[in-house]
Parts: structure tokens; C-alpha cells; sequence
């Protein structure tokens, strides 16, 4: 049968010589997979629109057989989803693309999270700073998955694991001090003074909670190196 619905693309692999096979989180259905083709004279055809954090509308063929729902039609929802050139935004958003793919894994409809996407992932054109804006995401997205961490701003440490704050220092080595602390609480602006080691270390502590919390890797993410070097 024929199903229609939205989604943001999370990431894709190629499948054959003319194919991808794409993750896609769709509004109505949460995560599928959909597999789509070049033209038969080799130009993109389908193909083009399977880009990381793409938005699109899409109709695809449904079978509960089959794992992969094969593209009959697909379209962007918006301008957002316009070519970039901007190295910046497409790092960027490969890193928060290949996160994406790493934590969600609901084959079931979220609309909370979707609208939560949805609302962030299109302010990434907007901001002209993007060195910061990942950290806001990925802070903001703790709330939205319930995982924000209980902090007093008069405690010296964070302990990831227990996600809270402590005045003793744990005796494991999954904590961060009251300074790094404080950005999982606070809004990060553009006036914040944050150097190269700081942006380095902070990312890989939000990286860490997640990691633990979620119990799936995440400070392993192979666009993490090339995004560290564009935001160095």
C-alpha cells in the first residue's frame, strides 16, 4: 500500500550501483528506512533529496514484509533543504545528522520529538555564528528526551552517571567540575569565552552524558573529527 508522510533524513548508504538506502524520522510513522534510485540515464533522480537533515515530503510503497519502503514520490517541505556550499552548516550538520542516527530508534510515531527537530534543526541557516549552536541543540535536546541533568550551581562537581551534581568528587572518572557544569544548565551565547579547549572539551563531556545515559556509543562519531576542525 501507498503511505504518505514527512520526514527529516538522518543519514544514508549506498545500495547498488544506482541506489540509497536512507534513515529517514518521519512525523507520522517514527523511523523508516526508504530506498531510493537514480534515473535510468544516471542522473540523481530521487536520490538528490536524501541529504543529511533534508526535510521532505515523501510517498513511498508499504509492505509489512518488508524492512525498506521503496520512494515514489519525494519533495523538500521547505526552502530549508536549499544546496549549500557553506562548509560550516554542512559539517554541522553531518554531525548532528549522524548523532541523530545513533540515538533514535523509534519505529513508532513522536511528534513531540519531531516537532522538537523540526523547530531546531531549521534555525541552523539563520544563526551566522554556528560555532556554538550545536551545544544549544544538544543541551536542549536533553530536556526534550527527559534526560536533563539536576544541577545546584553551589555544588563543585557533576557526576555523569548519577546525572547530578554532588559536592564530593566521585571516585570514578565520569564527572566534569563546576565550570563545565554550568553549560549544561545555561543557554551558551555568543558572548561566552570559549576557546578551542574549551569547545573540545566541552562537546566531549555533553558527548560522554549522552553516551551513559543512553548506553550506546557517541564520542565516536566519525564526522566528530572533520567538525572539530572546521569549529577549531
Amino acid at each position: 500500500m501507498l503511505i504518505s508522510s514527512e520526514g527529516v533524513v538522518l543519514g544514508s548508504i549506498k545500495y547498488g550501483d544506482n541506489s540509497l538506502i536512507s534513515h529517514v524520522f518521519t512525523k507520522e510513522k517514527g523511523l523508516i528506512s526508504l530506498i531510493s534510485s537514480k534515473t535510468k540515464k544516471g542522473k540523481p533522480g530521487f536520490v538528490s533529496y536524501f541529504q543529511p537533515l533534508s526535510f521532505i515530503q515523501f510517498v513511498c510503497y508499504s509492505s509489512k514484509k518488508a524492512s525498506v519502503s521503496r520512494v515514489k514520490e519525494v519533495s523538500f517541505s521547505d526552502d530549508y533543504n536549499a544546496f549549500e556550499t557553506d562548509i560550516a552548516t554542512n559539517s554541522l550538520r553531518y554531525f548532528i545528522a549522524e548523532f541523530l542516527s545513533k540515538i533514535i530508534r523509534e519505529h513508532e510515531q513522536n511528534n513531540s520529538l519531531y516537532q522538537f527537530l523540526e523547530k531546531e534543526l531549521k534555525q541552523l541557516h539563520s544563526r551566522i555564528d554556528k560555532r556554538l549552536i550545536h551545544f544549544n541543540f544538544l543541551v536542549a535536546l536533553l530536556n526534550e528526551l527527559g534526560l536533563q541533568p539536576h544541577l545546584n550551581e553551589e555544588d563543585p562537581y557533576f557526576d555523569l552517571i548519577e546525572g547530578t551534581s554532588v559536592k564530593v568528587k566521585p571516585k570514578h572518572t565520569d564527572y566534569c567540575e563546576r565550570e563545565t557544569m554550568l553549560y549544561f544548565k545555561n543557554k551558551i551565547s555568543s558572548n561566552m569565552s570559549l576557546n578551542k579547549t574549551s569547545r573540545v572539551k566541552l562537546l566531549n563531556t555533553i558527548l560522554r552524558y549522552y553516551s551513559i545515559q543512553l548506553n550506546v556509543d557517541l564520542e565516536n562519531l566519525k564526522s566528530k573529527q572533520v567538525f572539530e576542525i572546521v569549529f577549531g
